[in-house]
């Protein structure tokens, strides 16, 4: 039998085109890629409403602290103090054991010649700085150094608009948008909480905050009109990575520690137009002095500034100080009124929960030793009551001196803020007072509805 050619081919499987089989990984890879991106877009979006879903924010009270202003009296015995006075640490070192008294006696006489031949400190500060010539070199790094801290600052500030709408005579709509700077002072759960001024928002107007050119939805918590503040809120997961990573809290200083002749920076809108800035000097500073339902310390600086626009006043180390405010009297030209922010923690404190801060209306101040000694009783004597304020519609009257609140005693300024800050707008409460009649003092009760500032 023949032997057949074809048994003797081997057969073999088919060679694959490496044509198609990178064809074949590239759409693999391909098909990946927009299953992660789909995955990705739609865990971004979904993750939020998932979020507040399953794990709801729990509204968060908010808290400003800061040092405590000192009191004028406070600030005279320490500067008494360092003038001379007699500390008790000084007095007790004074009064030691015999032996280290005898061995201070024993100092020589030599020495003892030597100190009183040195020159004071003052006069070698007054000679060195008199010897001393500034260069142009000095006032340029100081302005690089004050232009920093504005920089700083400016992570802190943002502009807030409120727009509303209007029909003009022809019925038709007319849209109007007024702008303010506003500083970020919190943040607490979802929200961010900003301070800005009440004078450019309208009821019922849209609210926005614009932060690195681009604007996001805000609310108002609440607004103070007789100080001129309101706090609004903007939610943080509404915010773009970079802005919530780039914005920061200021920190509130301590105006307490400032003197005249020191440099202010002012920031926000000074010269109407967000972002500015501009210095000036504090001209002034007084504590404890009579304001609205309390007292504050009246500040005032050479400042060139707008201040319904929003002008918030720093100290040189980029703390928040205040801001300035036209509703606290007029000024010389030139001159502008701070409101020092530790004053009004409390009010702030309030519009950051969303609540109006109580307000009766009245300008008092504590009875001292020397009104006591001409016969007024202990208590907060009535200078003044606001036109159609509460304290002033009930019937209180200037020369009154306040004596109780329902029935806590009040005999001074700390002791009425304590207790007006526990009251609610809306409250009727009990009001004593001692009204003069003739040479006596006689009490008259008043019922009062507390309203909102």
């Amino acid at each position: 039998m023949a032997e057949k050619d074809f048994i003797k081919e081997n057969i073999v499987g088919r060679k694959e085109d490496w044509r198609k089989r990178t064809k074949h990984y590239a759409r693999v890879m391909i098909s990946a890629l927009l299953f992660g991106s789909v995955s990705a877009a739609a865990f971004a979006g979904l993750e939020p409403k998932l979020r507040e879903h399953f794990y709801p924010l729990e509204t968060e009270a908010v808290v400003l602290e800061t040092e405590e202003l000192p009191s004028e009296s406070d600030a005279l015995a320490e500067s008494g103090e360092s003038e001379g006075g007699t500390s008790a640490v000084e007095g007790a070192a004074s009064s030691g054991d015999a032996s280290t008294a005898s061995s201070e006696a024993e100092t020589s006489v030599a020495e003892t010649a030597a100190v009183e031949e040195t020159t004071p400190v003052e006069d070698l500060v007054e000679q060195a700085m008199d010897a001393h010539v500034y260069r142009v070199e000095d006032v340029e790094n100081l302005n690089l150094a004050l232009r920093h801290v504005a920089s700083e600052a400016e992570q802190s500030l943002v502009e807030v608009e409120s727009r509303d709408t209007s029909t003009d005579m022809f019925g038709l709509e007319v849209a109007s948008g007024h702008q303010a700077a506003g500083i970020l002072i919190a943040r607490t759960g979802d929200e961010l909480l900003v301070l800005t001024s009440s004078d450019i928002l309208q009821d019922g107007a849209s609210i926005s905050v614009k932060i690195g050119g681009v604007s996001y939805a805000a609310e108002l918590k609440a607004k103070d009109e007789a100080d001129g503040i309101a706090v609004v809120s903007i939610a943080q997961h509404t915010l773009s990575a970079k802005d919530r990573h780039e914005l920061r809290t200021v920190t509130i200083g301590n105006a307490g520690r400032l003197q005249r002749g020191d440099l202010l920076l002012a920031v926000g809108a000074p010269d109407g137009s967000f972002p500015s800035c501009t210095t000036g000097i504090l001209s002034s500073v007084t504590y404890n002095t009579s304001y609205i339902d309390g007292s504050i310390a009246a500040m005032q600086a050479d400042l060139h500034a707008e201040a319904k626009s929003g002008t918030f006043v720093l100290n040189t180390k980029g703390e928040l100080i205040g801001w300035v405010s036209s509703h606290l009297g007029d000024t010389v030209e030139g001159y502008q009124r701070i409101a020092v922010v530790t004053d009004f923690l409390a009010q702030i404190q309030k519009l950051s929960n969303g609540a109006s801060y109580p307000y009766l209306g009245f300008h008092a101040q504590e009875v001292n030793d020397e009104m006591g000694r001409a016969g007024l009783p202990k208590g907060l004597y009535i200078k003044e009551c606001e036109k159609n304020s509460p304290a002033y519609n009930a019937g209180i009257q200037s020369g009154d001196v306040l004596t109780r609140i329902e029935d806590t005693e009040i005999t001074n300024m700390p002791e009425f803020r304590k207790v007006l800050g526990t009251l609610e707008a809306g409250d009727e409460i009990r009001v004593t007072v001692q009204r003069q009649r003739g040479v006596e003092y006689s009490e008259v009760e008043y019922k009062v509805t507390v309203g909102a500032r």
